[in-house]
């Protein structure tokens, strides 16, 4: 993403506070004046209903992951994928070569 996505935005969704200081793009958009803190929300803002999503507009949700971010995804994917046929299940996974 460019410096001109975060401009254009009506709202900037990150997955953590920390994604501004660790992701460039961020970074950059916000040495540019692009992003003020205006335009900022966390995923848990959004979720807890602290903060509201526009209704009309960018909306740009930027994600750096966590473990356990990735762990609930993977989960959920496994229940949702698991019981199709081919997908190896636990007590499949010692007999995979």
């Amino acid at each position: 993403m460019d410096v001109r996505c975060f401009e254009d935005a009506r709202l900037v969704v990150v997955d953590s506070i920390h994604a501004l200081e660790e992701a460039g793009e961020l970074k950059r958009a916000i040495a540019a004046g692009a992003l003020p803190e205006s335009k900022r929300a966390t995923l848990g803002q959004i979720v807890t209903g602290a903060l509201s999503v526009p209704g009309a507009g960018l909306v740009v949700f930027k994600s750096v992951g966590t473990a356990l971010q990735d762990l609930a995804l993977a989960a959920r994917y496994y229940e949702l994928v698991g019981a199709s046929a081919g997908v190896p299940t636990a007590t499949d996974l010692a007999s995979v070569k």
